[in-house]
């Protein structure tokens, strides 16, 4: 049985598979010949890529180092009183002396808890010689009794009493809250006994009763959504009110109550500060109970800037308690490096629009007692009294004859009129935010309404939206708006002439505005009150001159670089670090030879003509170490005589040989200070001698020799700078320069179109297209073999047929004999 077909049935005794591989043998080396060229393409794409990485990182990174001036041309600065000021000097530099006076330093804001943080709430135990205490009693006689939750108690004298701390945690419910319970309604199981559950809103939120201080009378009921604590942290000192809505809520810090009960602490409210990536850091220090803020930039610019409440779009609340906050962390002013006396934080609900009476109403009927009534028509009108006819005794009749009522009022001015009782009285629109409510009044209500209702109306229009009314008999009218919006109040024309809608607004004396009939009246939010700290700029003189912009205490001048430490005097001196400069051009000398010694001996390197890439067939007959010995041998002589090595090296070359033409010395040239050519292959060498003296004679020729021109070439065209930085400049361009625009950026190219960047074969480079091109004409090949091993069978396979066909005449013939 043979692989595609059947032989061996005619006794012929052919071996067939062995025939199939001779006639397979000639084909078979056709194909490895392209495999081996294949291969070996591989590998020079492969080599040639790391050629471009080396060249890249001798660019981009060895290259951009003997570029610098604070490299080639290092100076170094001494100061008599480091105590006062410290010194560097870059390349800039000039070697000389300055008179240095430092006059301030310069300062960060700076809050800081100035004495021992309060409580609202009360100790949760007392601490006294490093043991704790559930309870302490302050005796008549100045001692302290001290109890532990076991009952065993510690008489501590009066003496000793000052030692007793009380430990309160660090949450922050203890510090704003006397405490915080949840509201337990009375209620019945499924059995109908009684219980106590748990108040909760429409969508799961428990209700809590919150006690400010500890006076019963003081606490408020809230949702553990509501905003418990919200203020804005700004590292400047804008005003707030120009900080989009956006940018405000970025830098707001929110809690909830339901936060507060979650346990939130001093240390999350640091993390909180400082998360807002703002300059404005905080920190608690748990050891010495002390909060501090403060922004990581100095100068009167940079602030640590509180407002109280979050200034969103929606009611949120949170000021009270934002001033309660940092009112008891007791933060003191850092001014000079001493600590002042703790500010004093205010709430400011957030931004109040408001409109309110200034003063008190001016009641049109002054009779007495009329005003602490609070009726509406008291306000506008002198009287009002029910009438069934006019003035002439004509009787009130509808459109059917049938009498009715109406009122007769008298207005403040005394003019008189008779109105119907659904007649209007009082017509207008307020919008706040996004919502706009039309409201109207009859007289009928007119005359029987308070003030109140017409809070009741406004209040049900404006529910959860941030908008309020309120009336008493003291404070007079009012309307606030707390979510940040814009409150406007337009009056209404209303169907009768008679409409008291402008004196009435009027009357209530709001904000001084007068209305006017159809106008409107607009009240925009107002900020909280902030509390704030900058910095302040040092101040040294240099010189004779002096500055007085100094930030963080680091200024530079002429190359020199100032560290502002205390007030004082010093002398600086400034000098060439020549020792810093020569281990520069050592190191340069270094990395110039490793990458041109690396380039020459691939260049050099003959291929071992012995050797080729292994076929699969003869990878399949040797060791694994085998073939790796082997394939070292073969990738020999790879780059041997390869034109853009050969390029490359005479660029590189020429780069470092070539004189400096903008250098107007006898230091022109990289031998003029010591470089030169220790062989014919271009491998560098330092006379250090030669160098210290060249250093000596002109300080700045090697930054010259190296950097010059670097930033000429910038006023050419864009489109134009390479040709001019690569031709017409090239010999006024120091050899780093060189270098880098030249010699290595030509040879990066030139081996980017050839083998491209990366071993992919699928990049378009020359290497690569030829790489696609031997793939695919082995692809093709390979099947062309396929196909001719299928002929060779099916030949034998007829051979054998027709052999099988002989022995069968044969043996019809003779009757099987032999």
């Amino acid at each position: 049985m043979g692989v595609n077909g059947l032989y061996g049935l005619s006794g012929s005794g052919l071996d067939i598979e062995s025939m199939v591989k001779a006639g397979m043998l000639s084909k078979q080396n056709q194909y490895d010949k392209m495999y081996k060229k294949e291969v070996k393409n591989e590998w020079l794409k492969q080599g040639f890529n790391e050629i471009y990485t080396s060249l890249n990182t001798f660019k981009y990174t060895t290259l951009s180092d003997y570029k610098m001036q604070s490299n080639m041309n290092a100076m170094g600065a001494e100061s008599s009183n480091t105590s006062a000021v410290k010194v560097t000097a870059n390349g800039s530099a000039v070697a000389m002396s300055h008179n240095v006076t430092v006059n301030s330093m310069s300062s960060n804001a700076y809050l800081l808890t100035n004495g021992e943080i309060q409580h609202q709430a009360e100790p949760s135990t007392y601490s006294y010689d490093g043991v704790n205490y559930k309870t302490r009693k302050d005796n008549p006689d100045g001692t302290v009794t001290l109890t532990k939750s076991d009952g065993t108690t510690k008489a501590v004298s009066a003496a000793n009493a000052k030692n007793v701390k009380p430990n309160y945690g660090i949450t922050l419910q203890n510090v704003v809250l006397y405490k915080i319970e949840e509201i337990q309604d009375d209620a019945t199981d499924a059995e109908g006994n009684p219980i106590k559950k748990t108040r909760t809103d429409e969508d799961g939120n428990k209700w809590y009763k919150v006690y400010y201080s500890d006076d019963p009378h003081d606490f408020a009921e809230v949702k553990g959504n509501d905003t418990a604590i919200a203020f804005i942290v700004q590292d400047n000192n804008d005003d707030p009110a120009t900080m989009v809505t956006a940018e405000r809520s970025k830098q707001t810090v929110h809690y909830t109550f339901e936060d507060l009960v979650g346990g939130k602490t001093l240390n999350d409210l640091a993390a909180d500060i400082k998360n807002l990536n703002t300059n404005v850091v905080a920190s608690y220090d748990a050891t010495n109970g002390a909060f501090s803020i403060y922004n990581k930039e100095s100068g009167s610019d940079a602030a640590v800037k509180l407002t109280m409440g979050s200034m969103n779009n929606v009611q949120t609340g949170g000021d009270k308690l934002a001033a309660v906050l940092f009112n008891n962390l007791q933060l003191g002013k850092s001014a000079d490096g001493y600590l002042g006396e703790a500010e004093k934080f205010y709430s400011g609900s957030q931004t109040r629009a408001e409109m309110k009476t200034i003063g008190t109403i001016d009641y049109a009927n002054t009779e007495a007692g009329a005003a602490r009534t609070g009726k509406l028509k008291d306000i506008v009108l002198t009287d009002i009294q029910v009438a069934t006819q006019d003035d002439e005794g004509n009787p009130f009749v509808d459109g059917e004859g049938n009498p009715v009522e109406k009122y007769k009022i008298t207005k403040a001015d005394g003019s008189t009129a008779f109105v119907g009782k659904e007649d209007t009285a009082l017509n207008f629109k307020v919008k706040y935010g996004e919502k706009e409510k039309e409201f109207s009044l009859t007289y009928s209500a007119l005359a029987n309404d308070g003030v109140r209702g017409i809070v009741d109306l406004i209040n049900n229009g404006f529910k959860d939206n941030g908008l309020t009314a309120s009336y008493d008999e003291v404070n007079g009218f009012s309307l606030t708006g707390l979510g940040g919006s814009a409150l406007t109040v337009t009056m209404g024309t209303g169907e009768d002439e008679n409409h008291l809608t402008k004196e009435f607004f009027n009357r209530l004396n709001i904000s001084e505005t007068t209305f006017i009939d159809g106008g409107s009246v607009t009240v925009q939010p107002e900020i909280s009150p902030s509390t704030g700290i900058s910095g302040a700029e040092g101040s040294i003189t240099i010189d004779g001159r002096t500055y007085t912009d100094v930030k963080d205490n680091r200024i530079t001048v002429s190359g020199v670089t100032y560290s502002l430490l205390n007030k004082g005097d010093a002398t600086v001196a400034v000098t060439q670090d020549t020792d810093k400069i020569i281990e520069n051009v050592k190191k340069f000398v270094e990395d110039y030879n490793k990458i041109l010694d690396d380039l020459t001996k691939k260049y050099n390197t003959k291929p071992s003509g012995d050797y080729e890439p292994l076929s699969k067939t003869q990878e399949a007959s040797m060791t694994q170490e085998q073939i790796d010995k082997w394939t070292e041998k073969a990738k020999e002589g790879l780059f041997y005589h390869n034109d853009i090595l050969r390029d490359l090296i005479s660029d590189l070359r020429d780069a470092i040989m070539t004189p400096v033409q903008s250098v107007h010395s006898g230091y022109n040239s990289a031998s003029a200070i010591g470089i030169t050519s220790s062989n014919n292959q271009g491998h560098l060498e330092l006379d250090v001698d030669k160098l210290k003296k060249a250093l000596a004679a002109d300080p700045d020729c090697v930054y010259e020799i190296f950097a010059s021109d670097q930033d000429t070439y910038t006023d050419a065209a864009r489109k134009d700078r390479y040709s001019y930085m690569a031709k017409d400049d090239y010999n006024n361009r120091g050899i780093a320069n060189r270098l880098y625009f030249n010699a290595v950026t030509d040879g990066i190219k030139k081996v980017e179109d050839f083998a491209g960047v990366l071993p992919d074969s699928n990049d378009q480079s020359s290497l690569g297209l030829l790489i696609t091109q031997l793939k695919d004409r082995m692809t093709n090949f390979k099947k062309m073999m396929d196909d001719y091993q299928t002929q060779l069978y099916k030949r034998y396979d007829a051979l054998e047929t027709m052999i099988a066909s002989l022995n069968s005449q044969y043996n019809t013939l003779f009757g099987g004999q032999q």
